[in-house]
C-alpha cells in the first residue's frame, strides 16, 4: 500500500510537470526514442533466431502423412476422452504425503470406462515437454529429428498444436474437441473442430499486465480478474464435458462422428482458486488474512 501511494504520486507529479513545463524536451524525446528502439529490437533478434531454427523441420513434418485412410465406416466407434489434470498426484502419493484417500475419484472414473494409471510418472519435468511426447507418441529425441534436444530443434507449442494423435484420429473420421487451459500451448488449438474455453487474454499478457502500475487498481475487476476467470473456466469446461457424450447443446452437429476430446485442466496446480465446496477463493487475499498459512 505504501509503494502504490508513492508510485501514484510519482506518476501524477511527473505527468503534471511534463504537461506544464516550457522547457525544450527534444533531447529527452530523442533519447527516449533511442532507448525504446533498442529495447524493441533486442527481443526481435532473439525471436527471429528461434523461429528460423525449427521452421524447416516442422514444415517437413507436416508434409509426411501419419497413416493412409482405410475408408472404413466410423459409426459405432467409441468416443475418446483424454483428461490431462495438470500436476495431479497419484493415489499413493496423495495418501503418503497428504494422508488423503483419493480412491473414490479414480474408482468413479474406472466405472465410467476410463483407464487410470495407478502410478503415473512423467517422461519430462514440464507440461510442455510431457504433452509434446504424449500427444505425439514419441520421445523428444525422435521429435527433434535425431538432433540435440534444444529449443532450436523442439517447438513444444507446435508439437502440442499439430500433434500426431489428432492427425491419426482425424484420418479415422473423428471430430477433435479441444478444452484448453490458460497456458498458450493449449489455450486454443487452431486444428480443432471445436475449442472450448473462456477468457480473452493470453498467458503472456497476464504475466506482463501483473507487472504494470494498472494491476493493483484493476486486478479484481471483470476481465482483468484472472483468478476468477480461471475458476469460471474450469466450471464451464466441466459443464461442457458433461454435454459431449449425449451430444447435447452445441454438440448436436457432431452426432455422425465419434469424438476425440483432449482436456487440459489447470488444476490442482496454482493458483489455488477452489475452496473445499467448489466455490471461489482469492489466493492472495486469503493468504494475507492468514500469514502463517502463507508462510507454509
Amino acid at each position: 500500500r505504501y509503494l502504490l501511494s508513492a508510485y501514484t504520486l510519482l506518476f501524477a507529479g511527473a505527468g503534471f510537470w511534463l504537461w506544464h513545463t516550457r522547457r525544450d524536451l527534444n533531447i529527452l524525446t530523442k533519447a527516449s526514442n533511442i532507448v525504446a528502439l533498442v529495447l524493441f529490437a533486442s527481443p526481435l533478434v532473439s525471436i527471429g533466431m528461434y523461429e528460423a531454427g525449427p521452421a524447416k523441420y516442422f514444415e517437413e513434418r507436416k508434409e509426411k502423412p501419419i497413416v493412409e485412410k482405410t475408408g472404413s465406416p466410423v459409426y459405432g466407434r467409441p468416443d475418446i476422452y483424454y483428461l490431462m489434470v495438470d500436476a495431479y498426484a497419484s493415489n499413493d502419493a496423495l495418501k503418503e504425503f497428504f494422508d488423503y484417500d483419493n480412491s473414490a475419484f479414480t474408482n468413479y472414473l474406472k466405472e465410467k470406462g476410463f483407464h487410470v494409471l495407478e502410478k503415473p510418472m512423467s517422461n519430462f519435468t514440464g507440461t510442455a515437454l510431457s504433452l509434446s511426447t504424449i500427444l505425439n507418441m514419441e520421445y523428444l529425441d525422435t521429435l527433434s529429428g535425431g538432433k540435440k534436444i534444444t529449443l532450436e530443434t523442439i517447438n513444444p507449442r507446435e508439437l502440442v498444436q499439430d500433434h500426431s494423435a489428432r492427425r491419426f484420429l482425424k484420418l479415422q473420421g473423428y471430430s477433435y474437441v479441444h478444452l484448453g487451459s490458460t497456458w498458450d500451448g493449449t489455450r486454443r488449438n487452431y486444428y480443432a473442430d471445436k475449442n472450448v474455453n473462456i477468457g480473452y487474454f493470453s498467458e503472456f499478457f497476464m504475466m506482463l499486465y501483473r507487472t504494470t502500475a494498472l494491476h493493483p487498481y484493476t486486478f479484481n475487476y471483470s476481465l482483468f480478474d484472472f483468478d476468477y476467470v480461471e475458476w469460471k473456466r474450469i466450471l464451464f469446461q466441466l459443464d461442457e464435458l458433461a454435454r459431449m457424450p449425449g451430444r447435447k447443446g452445441s454438440y448436436k452437429a457432431m452426432q455422425e462422428k465419434p469424438l476425440f476430446v483432449f482436456a487440459h485442466f489447470g488444476v490442482p496446480r496454482g493458483p489455488f482458486i477452489f475452496k473445499a465446496d467448489g466455490t471461489f477463493r482469492r489466493p492472495l487475499l486469503d493468504y494475507a488474512k492468514d500469514p502463517e498459512r502463507a508462510a507454509r
